[in-house]
C-alpha cells in the first residue's frame, strides 16, 4: 500500500506506519494461509494521489510484469479498517526480497508479506522501519 510520503525512498512516519498496521484485506479468491506470498500495489506512487485513469495504467503495467514473470498471483484489496478506502493490490507468490523489489519498482513505500499465515508490514525504503509482524493474515481477511 502507498504511504503518504512524497518520495518512496523516505521512510514512513510512525503515524502512517500505524495506519498501515491496521490494514484489512478483501479478496474473492481463496488464499493459502500456510504459504509464502507478498501483497503489492502500483497505485498512488510515492503516496501521491493519482487519477483513477493514471492508477489503472500503473496497475495494468504491474499485472503485465506479473504475467511475464510466470509467478502465480491473484487480486486482493488492501483496505482501511472501516473498508471505505481500498487499494487494488496483488497477492504474488514470491520471496520477500522479490516483493520488496516489486514495490520499489512501482514506487511504493511499503508492501506486505505473508509467511505461514504471519502477516508482515515491510518498508521499501532502504532506511525504513524494520519489518513489523502484524499477526495472523487469516484474521485480516474480510468476507464480502
Amino acid at each position: 500500500m502507498t504511504l503518504l510520503n512524497s518520495n518512496c525512498d523516505i521512510p514512513p512516519s510512525a503515524t502512517l506506519w500505524e495506519l498501515y498496521a491496521a490494514t484489512l484485506f478483501v479478496t474473492a479468491h481463496p488464499l493459502p494461509w500456510r504459504g509464502r506470498f507478498g501483497i503489492v500495489t502500483a497505485v498512488n506512487p510515492g503516496s501521491l494521489a493519482l487519477s483513477a485513469g493514471a492508477n489503472r495504467i500503473r496497475d495494468r503495467a504491474l499485472q503485465a510484469q506479473l504475467v511475464a514473470s510466470g509467478r502465480p498471483f491473484v487480486e486482493i484489496w488492501g483496505c482501511s479498517p472501516d473498508l471505505r478506502y481500498r487499494e487494488r493490490s496483488w497477492a504474488v507468490w514470491a520471496e520477500m526480497a522479490d516483493i520488496i523489489d516489486l514495490g520499489r519498482r512501482h514506487e511504493q513505500s511499503a508492501v506486505f508479506f505473508v509467511d505461514d499465515d504471519r502477516l508482515w508490514l515491510v518498508s521499501c525504503a532502504g532506511e525504513g522501519p524494520q519489518p513489523r509482524e502484524l499477526g495472523a493474515f487469516s484474521e485480516r481477511l474480510v468476507a464480502e
